[in-house]
């Protein structure tokens, strides 16, 4: 089923439950969708949030992905508004558990994802180009406008140089966050 990319939220909104579980059990390929989990969560409220992440997760990426438990419950604490610190191994989901949220395309503040090197940060900006489309991807170094949810930065771009200087994300930080104080 093809959901209009700008349309997906409403769609969802104005499905019930049982209504998003029958589509993710036509559309969804089983071996990936968390069905025993979902049923065990504690509300109705939870299951269509972590119905509606299902979906739009399997459909943001054309039929590729579907959170894993783990992943759900990353994402649940950060639509919950949590501060969030996730700790796991290579290949376990980490991005994914730290993007969810924004596939709803709510609000929820900004999640900054430490990448170890500029490689791992370059391929998490392509990704989440073709994910989120172009409107939604700001680049600093070449002032392209976007709105702006996920920041990927590597250590480096955070604190200062041996020399002493902040990068120029560094700075952008730093004036954001004296300005909030």
């Amino acid at each position: 089923m093809s959901v209009p990319r700008g349309l997906l939220s409403s769609w969802l909104h104005t499905r019930t439950m049982q209504e998003k579980l029958d589509f993710a059990l036509v559309h969804i390929d089983r071996a990936l969708f968390p069905l025993a989990y979902i049923l065990r969560l504690p509300s109705r409220q939870r299951i269509s949030e972590a119905l509606d992440l299902c979906i739009t997760c399997w459909l943001r990426t054309r039929e590729r992905q579907c959170p894993k438990a783990e992943q759900l419950e990353t994402a649940f604490s950060l639509l919950s508004g949590n501060d969030t610190f996730l700790y796991a191994g290579t290949g376990s989901g980490k991005t994914l558990s730290a993007i969810l949220h924004a596939y709803l395309e709510k609000n929820h503040g900004i999640t900054l994802m430490i990448a170890p090197m500029k490689r791992i940060q370059a391929s998490h900006s392509i990704d989440f180009w073709k994910t989120f489309t172009q409107s939604r991807v700001h680049d600093i170094g070449k002032k392209k406008p976007g709105n702006v949810e996920i920041i990927v930065a590597t250590p480096e771009q955070l604190f200062r140089s041996v020399d002493g200087h902040y990068s120029r994300f560094g700075n952008l930080m730093r004036g954001s966050i004296e300005s909030t104080v």
